[in-house]
């Protein structure tokens, strides 16, 4: 009953939750080319940010799923292009999909963060 108060209030001064930690997609991991992150549980956000840093020249990509099982490319609509090491975002975008995951082409170390709020 508590946690639905909190949440009721949290929503109604329009103060983010965020789904999940720092580093909650890679945190500090060598990546093969083409590696996955974990999965992201996005339940309640609406607002998505996705940023980081990279070891050397990738593209990151989104893949959205309803079930957490099957997962589909946004294709050039949601993907960084990076050309060397460095910190990124993917600009926020809205999410009407249960879960996230991404992509690395390169093989790359990653640290990358998925947020959100309602």
């Amino acid at each position: 009953m508590l946690l639905a108060l909190l949440f009721f209030l949290v929503q109604a001064l329009g103060v983010g939750v965020l789904i999940s930690n720092h580093a909650n997609a890679w945190n500090n991991v060598a990546a093969a080319g083409n590696g996955l992150s974990n999965i992201i549980d996005c339940y309640g956000a609406n607002t998505i940010s996705v940023f980081g840093n990279v070891s050397g020249a990738t593209t990151i990509q989104v893949y959205y799923s309803q079930d957490g099982v099957n997962f589909y490319s946004a294709g050039t609509n949601r993907q960084i292009v990076l050309a060397g090491a460095g910190n990124f975002v993917i600009p926020d975008f809205l999410l009407g999909a249960r879960y996230l995951q991404l992509q690395t082409t390169g093989a790359v170390t990653l640290t990358v963060t998925v947020s959100g709020k309602p």
